[in-house]
């Protein structure tokens, strides 16, 4: 080997262990940021309708600075009416929440809003998992007697600051593909889909003129969450004040 090759392989090299590093960092400080979360939910005796809201770290909270400005606090903010059960968790893909469904099976809902998608374009879960998966989703749905269920499926993965060159192309390419998944399979299972999806230089969280991240670069701050929590209130809206 020359010594010029030798140079480039050592120049390589570094790039890789410090770009490791950096990524295992703000892994870290996400899921530190996970662990400080109190998801929000929302208890009446007398409510007009029960929500079940279920899925990842995006309808965990994690990222928001206060919990009123998370996805659910925003929502049960909006809808003072509304019973709200939280079941979200930090990391959670689509195996985890078909589990964690069947044993809600005895309870009762009138909407459900799934957030799912980012752990399963980060870990490449198989399409075919996916679709499996869907099929025991909605009959525990059925069993719960909900009438109306919401998916709203991940962002662009690779916008997140956290990936750079090669994976948030690969992020972008993966999030772009589970994105026409899930519209098949709200199509195929009569759900109403509510994709977060947008290409890189179309992304609001990137485009924005406030910083929409929080500090581990992965999940949106207070007002990523808000640019969010917009697109996915003029869809649950009609669903939720119907009939109140």
């Amino acid at each position: 080997m020359s010594d010029l090759s030798l140079y480039i392989c050592v120049i390589l090299l570094s790039i890789i262990i410090f770009e490791t590093a950096r990524l295992l960092l703000h892994l870290q400080k996400a899921v530190d940021a996970g662990k400080r979360v109190i998801p929000v939910t929302q208890s009446l005796q007398s409510a007009h309708k029960r929500i079940l809201v279920i899925g990842d770290s995006t309808s965990f909270g994690t990222g928001a600075i206060k919990s009123e400005n998370s996805l659910v606090g925003r929502l049960a903010r909006d809808f003072p009416n509304t019973e709200i059960v939280n079941a979200s968790e930090n990391a959670m893909n689509i195996k985890r929440l078909t589990e964690k469904l069947s044993g809600m099976r005895e309870q009762r809902f009138d909407v459900a809003m799934i957030h799912i998608g980012g752990m399963d374009t980060i870990s490449f879960t198989p399409s075919s998992a996916i679709k499996h998966s869907f099929k025991k989703i909605q009959q525990y749905l059925d069993m719960m007697s909900v009438s109306t269920t919401l998916l709203i499926s991940m962002n662009n993965v690779g916008s997140a600051p956290i990936f750079r060159f090669p994976l948030n192309v690969m992020y972008d390419r993966r999030s772009k593909r589970l994105t026409e998944l899930f519209a098949n399979i709200c199509t195929d299972c009569n759900l109403i889909h509510v994709p977060l999806y947008e290409r890189r230089n179309d992304d609001p969280l990137l485009n924005h003129t406030e910083h929409t991240f929080a500090e581990d670069k992965i999940h949106p701050n207070d007002a990523g969450y808000e640019i969010w929590y917009k697109k996915i209130k003029n869809v649950v809206q009609p669903y939720v004040i119907q009939q109140q």
